[in-house]
Order: structure tokens, then C-alpha cells, then sequence
């Protein structure tokens, strides 16, 4: 088999997963199972303030946990290396003694043969995820008012009407649903009223 251009194709597959661990918008933070800091990604560097040299070898609790909610990390903690996972809303420290409101997700990490090995914890900042529900909101209207035009009738409708989620008059989207195919079934335009 020929080598490719970039190396080992081998090799190259080997680094993905620690490729995507680097490159993506979330804390990632991985342990052992006493807590012991072994995997820092970019983005915790960029959350919390500390760099991974800083962290590596140190408890967790030590570095993201205040001494007010340190009980309640314990408890999270102790049900993850139970077997569950654990997600929701946590007060995190940063390096600056700040604190930060964040998303997080710990979750028991096992080998090949199903030994637990680790805990890895996932954490967004809940103010940027605000940010971008709100961007996200705003596309959403600007969809829901764009015109689109009816095959049947070449009238026009705006494109988000009927979608799933929205009720209008008291019936549900299903009802709604049913509805339009009865219609199209008797070659009637279920887009807009014009052609009824």
C-alpha cells in the first residue's frame, strides 16, 4: 500500500480522537478515577484560566470547585463512579478566583473490557450558549418569514407554517398534517387557502 503524501495513514487515524478533543468549543476535562486531572483540551484552558500545565497531575476538585459547592461536586462525582452520568447547571471556579455559570456533563469513562478508568467532564459557559440560542432565534424568525411559493398554485406561504412544533387555532401539527394529505389525496393545494 502506498504511503500517503501527509505520512502514516495509520498514524494519522490514530490522532483523530485527540484531534477533535483539541479542536472542539467545549471544556474537556479528563481524570482518573481519584479525580486526578490527565487530559486538559484548549477550551478549558479558555473557561477556566488554567493551562493544562498548571492542571496536569492536580485533583480536580482542587482547581473547578469552590469550598461552597464542593459537597454538592462530591455527591455528582460519587454518582458518576456509581455508573451513572450526571449533567446540569454548576457554578465553576476559574483562575481568577471568578465564577462562571457553566453547562457540565461527567460521565465514567471504561476500557475495552468495561473497567472504569476515568471520569470526563464536558462544560459550555451557560452565558455563550444564551448567546448563541439567541443568534439561533434570530435565523429561525428570518426562516419563518421567508415566502416560498406552492407548487400547485404558485401562491405564496411563508416557509415555516405547518412545521411540526407549531400550533395554530387550537390544532395540533398532526392534526394539521392529516389534514394536508386527505387534501393532496383529492388534488386540493394544502400550502395556501388561495386555491381551495
Amino acid at each position: 500500500m502506498a504511503e500517503s503524501p501527509q505520512g502514516n495513514p495509520g498514524a494519522e487515524q490514530a490522532r483523530l480522537p485527540d484531534l477533535f478533543l483539541k479542536a472542539v468549543k467545549a471544556a474537556i476535562i479528563g481524570t482518573d478515577l481519584s479525580g486526578i486531572v490527565n487530559f486538559w483540551n484548549p477550551f478549558a484552558e479558555e473557561l477556566y484560566g488554567w493551562s493544562p500545565e498548571e492542571v496536569m497531575g492536580r485533583n480536580i476538585m482542587e482547581i473547578t470547585v469552590s469550598t461552597e459547592t464542593e459537597e454538592e461536586a462530591r455527591k455528582y462525582m460519587a454518582s458518576v463512579l456509581a455508573g451513572n452520568s450526571w449533567a446540569g447547571e454548576f457554578q465553576v471556579r476559574c483562575k481568577d478566583a471568578g465564577f462562571v455559570s457553566a453547562f457540565v456533563t461527567l460521565a465514567l469513562v471504561k476500557d475495552d473490557n468495561g473497567a472504569a478508568v476515568g471520569v470526563v467532564g464536558v462544560s459550555q459557559d451557560t452565558a455563550e450558549l444564551r448567546r448563541r440560542k439567541e443568534r439561533c432565534g434570530g435565523v429561525k424568525n428570518s426562516f419563518e418569514r421567508l415566502p416560498i411559493r406552492c407548487p400547485s398554485c404558485a401562491g405564496w406561504r411563508t416557509a415555516m407554517a405547518g412545521f411540526s412544533g407549531v400550533t395554530r387555532g387550537g390544532t395540533s401539527t398532526r392534526e394539521r398534517s392529516r389534514s394536508k394529505w386527505r387534501e393532496r389525496a383529492r388534488g386540493r393545494c394544502t400550502m395556501q387557502r388561495c386555491c381551495r
